[in-house]
């Protein structure tokens, strides 16, 4: 029996359960990050209550322009309208009013728990918001085929082994610059580059420069791991093009290595 594919809906269509979705999630957020503790920690007068208040206002107006038309917008400006109040208005002035009351922070008015909740309800509400405010204005029509019509994509042997080293390789990197490498080096000689904080700039160095390898190996190696589609073999130029910035980008680490050993050795002596 053939299942139907789900019709994917425009951001005209998102109607109130996206609103709905958002205001509560957007609601809890604000609840539990900045209503709960300034309750705990106690209020300070009405300009509190006004600054608390505030980031209710942005939410109200991009949960309405998710519900339904806004009168006298395009649905062009609607969604504009949707992204700057939910993504943008909401967030910056829930901080500000965070940040408004530093005092908090001294009374633990979160705690542990209430930071977690906390993290847990921004990420909801951010994916949510998200997810409804990126529906296109207008849906192009599409066709789809069986995955039996789709002719598979040819890859050579050397080519598959290749993808697999390189995807071993790049893993025992990962464990070696997390795990491994942290742990190499004279202790005495970490605390008297770093002092009190050796630990932790040698597991930051760590993170960083498995980071900074990861994000070259995904630019340059990664789009190459995968079978190529008829008529999309690069052309020789290209080919070299992307040699010559890859050894570029070799050179540019090098040398920063090299800088920053020497001022390394600068400031332990």
């Amino acid at each position: 029996m053939k299942s139907a594919a789900a019709t994917p809906r425009s951001f005209r269509a998102a109607g109130s359960t996206e609103a709905l979705r958002a205001a509560a999630l957007g609601a809890n957020l604000w609840a539990v990050a900045l209503l709960l503790p300034v309750l705990h920690g106690g209020a300070r007068g009405a300009l509190d209550a006004v600054i608390v208040l505030l980031p209710l206002v942005p939410l109200a107006i991009g949960a309405r322009a998710l519900a339904a038309g806004v009168p006298r917008l395009s649905p062009v400006a609607q969604r504009g309208l949707a992204v700057s109040t939910l993504l943008f208005a909401f967030p910056i002035t829930l901080a500000g009013a965070i940040a408004s009351r530093a005092d908090l922070a001294d009374r633990d008015a979160w705690g542990p728990l209430g930071l977690l909740v906390a993290s847990i309800s921004l990420l909801a509400y951010g994916a949510v918001s998200a997810e409804a405010c990126g529906r296109p204005v207008v849906l192009r029509t599409s066709s789809a085929q069986g995955l039996a019509t789709a002719q598979p994509a040819s890859e050579p042997p050397l080519r598959r082994w290749l993808r697999r080293a390189t995807l071993g390789g790049v893993t025992g990197g990962a464990l070696l610059a997390a795990v491994v490498a942290p742990a190499i080096g004279a202790r005495a000689t970490l605390v008297r580059t770093w002092g009190e904080s050796a630990d932790e700039a040698t597991v930051l160095a760590s993170i960083v420069g498995a980071a900074a390898g990861s994000i070259g190996l995904a630019a340059f190696v990664g789009p190459r791991l995968r079978a190529p589609r008829a008529g999309e073999l690069p052309s020789a130029s290209r080919r070299a093009v992307r040699v010559s910035v890859a050894m570029l980008l070799a050179a540019v680490a090098l040398v920063a290595f090299f800088l920053l050993r020497a001022w390394e050795r600068t400031v332990a002596t």
